[in-house]
């Protein structure tokens, strides 16, 4: 598959009465929209509006309403005309879907909020509720609680022998099990 664009991407500005919200959009996103105000107050309008030559959104619309309640007259916006109608209906899903797609790393996450707690941030404006920010600054805790609970495993120095058909990836994962409970590896010929 050739997955070189073939219209050049341009980030236009078009006057925010000129786009047009599809009446079918399936995303109910009125109650984030205050969240969304918030997020432009504060790092500005950096995704554009996905839209068709005509002001039909194809991506955007929380934005939309962000900019509508904002007063903006205008907002940055990509043009998608080289799309199908079946591509734009496709596009409208994949976008909205493809958020959930992806998990994330509980302990590193609660590193992040941390560090901007630290930095006295509004960590409202992350985009997480305090019940999420709560739960996620605890987790590392929680979880270097529950590794010093299994800590007092005494080490000694142990031969492991590999087994045909041990993945590499199967490898990392004990070598990552041993370092995590304060074994040493050490890949020293003898």
């Amino acid at each position: 598959m050739d997955i070189t664009p073939s219209v050049a991407c341009t980030i236009d500005q078009r006057p925010v009465a000129s786009l047009i919200p599809y009446a079918r959009n399936p995303r109910k996103n009125d109650p984030a929209v205050d969240r969304m105000v918030a997020s432009i107050q504060e790092f500005g309008f950096k995704i554009p509006i996905l839209c068709k030559s005509d002001g039909l959104v194809v991506d955007g619309h929380l934005r939309l309403k962000a900019a509508i309640r904002l007063g903006l007259d205008t907002v940055p916006v990509i043009l998608c005309d080289e799309w199908t109608d079946a591509q734009v209906k496709a596009f409208r899903l994949m976008a909205n879907r493809s958020v959930t797609w992806a998990e994330w790393d509980e302990e590193l996450l609660g590193l992040e909020l941390k560090d901007l707690q630290a930095l006295d941030y509004d960590l409202s404006l992350t985009g997480f509720d305090e019940q999420e920010v709560s739960q996620a600054i605890t987790a590392p805790e929680q979880l270097q609680e529950k590794q010093e609970q299994l800590r007092p495993i005494q080490w000694t120095r142990i031969l492991v022998s590999i087994p045909k058909g041990v993945t590499i990836e199967g490898i990392d994962q004990v070598l990552r099990a041993i370092k995590a409970y304060g074994g040493e590896v050490d890949f020293g010929g003898n």
